[in-house]
């Protein structure tokens, strides 16, 4: 089951990685259509300066290299401060958290991971994103449950639940989580 899981989390990583539907990263204009949400460099409550756009596009860069040479101490020092200036700015840290949960579980911190997923679902609320808040919150009850804190599951349960009536959640997601629900 713990391998079903890391590559399961792992795959799920990538495809949160690539943030845009052809891998590249963006930086949203002001007078666009609107933040894409799932953009690390996307605007928030404030526009990044292209200073610090640079600067975190740069950080994700870097910490990527760092964890493929196993560097996973240095990866997360790294994506922390670039969660730090991203929040600070009022950009999305979506994408920087998902990296952050994935670097804590290859530490072995399976509980930090799991609350770092916590946070990434409340980032994803905020950017209106249900698809990433949903995944967020079942990848951490999977991890909380893996490390028997029930209590944790417990607590998480009531807003997946609530989340699976939204019409914005596809119809094999809200499936499969409510099959996995229906397990725990």
């Amino acid at each position: 089951m713990r391998a079903i899981s890391r590559s399961l989390l792992a795959a799920l990583a990538l495809l949160a990685a690539l943030g845009t539907a052809d891998g590249q990263t963006r930086i949203v204009r002001a007078d666009a259509a609107g933040p894409d949400p799932r953009d690390p460099l996307a605007a928030g409550r404030g526009p990044l300066t292209a200073d610090e756009a640079r600067t975190i596009a740069r950080w994700l860069d870097e910490s990527d290299a760092m964890v493929v040479v196993g560097r996973y101490a240095d990866a997360r020092r790294l994506l922390r401060t670039t969660r730090d200036l991203q929040v600070r700015a009022g950009a999305n840290p979506t994408v920087t958290l998902r990296r952050l949960a994935n670097v804590e579980f290859g530490l072995g911190n399976e509980v930090a991971a799991a609350g770092v997923l916590e946070e990434l679902a409340d980032a994803a609320c905020e950017a209106h994103d249900p698809v990433t808040e949903l995944q967020a919150l079942l990848d951490a009850t999977v991890l909380y449950g893996q490390e028997g804190k029930r209590t944790k599951v417990r607590d998480l349960q009531p807003r997946i639940r609530k989340m699976l009536a939204s019409p914005a959640i596809p119809d094999a997601m809200r499936q499969s989580v409510t099959r996995h629900l229906d397990h725990e």
